[in-house]
C-alpha cells in the first residue's frame, strides 16, 4: 500500500458499511478502533512486547529481528481498523453469534473498501490472542479481538485470484439423497 493518508470521511464510510452487517437480536456487538499516524507506532510497540513474552530464545530466535518485525506490522498501511467483540460469557450461543456478526462487519468493510478502489486486507496472528494487546484496546479476557484490517491506496494492481465457480455445494430438493 502507498503511504498516502486515507481521508477521515472515507474511513467513516467504511465503518458505515461495516455496521450494516446482520446481527442476531440486533446486539451490534462490534467495537472499532481506527488507527492512523503515531497510533500505529504505539500498537507496534504493544505487539512487540506481546511477542517478546512468547519468544523461545532457545530455538534460536533473533529477538531484535522478531521484535522489529512486530513493530513494523502496523506501519504496512496508513490506516488500520481494529475490530473487537464484546462477549456474553453466560450465553455461549449469543457469544458465537456475536463473533459471526463481527466477521460479517469486517466482510462489509472489506467489500466497501475494494468497491471504493482502496486496498484492504484482514490480518490476525498471535497478537489477536494476546491479553496485553486486548487490554490495550480495553477488551476483557472474555472479549474477542477479531483482527486488524489494513486499509490504504494500492501500490500495485493485485493479481487476479482464480476462484472455483461454486465451491463445495450440495443441492437437496425434497428428500435427502
Amino acid at each position: 500500500m502507498r503511504p498516502d493518508a486515507v481521508p477521515r470521511d472515507v474511513l467513516e464510510k467504511l465503518i458505515d458499511a461495516a455496521v450494516q452487517a446482520p446481527n442476531h437480536r440486533l446486539t451490534r456487538p462490534w467495537r472499532f478502533w481506527v488507527l492512523t499516524g503515531e497510533a500505529r507506532e504505539e500498537l507496534g510497540e504493544v505487539m512487540a512486547e506481546a511477542a517478546r513474552s512468547g519468544l523461545d530464545t532457545s530455538a534460536g530466535d533473533d529477538v531484535g529481528v522478531v521484535l522489529d518485525r512486530e513493530r513494523a506490522k502496523p506501519l504496512r498501511a496508513p490506516a488500520i481498523f481494529v475490530v473487537g467483540i464484546d462477549q456474553e460469557p453466560s450465553d455461549p450461543v449469543l457469544s458465537m453469534e456475536n463473533v459471526e456478526a463481527g466477521a460479517a462487519a469486517i466482510q462489509n468493510l472489506l467489500l466497501a473498501a475494494h468497491a471504493m478502489g482502496l486496498a484492504a486486507i484482514w490480518r490476525t496472528g498471535a497478537s489477536v490472542y494476546s491479553p496485553s494487546v486486548k487490554r490495550h484496546f480495553g477488551l476483557g479476557d472474555e472479549d474477542v479481538l477479531l483482527g486488524f484490517v489494513y486499509v490504504g491506496y494500492p501500490a500495485v494492481t493485485p493479481p487476479e485470484v482464480e476462484r472455483t465457480a461454486m465451491g463445495k455445494v450440495e443441492w437437496w430438493d425434497g428428500r435427502r439423497p
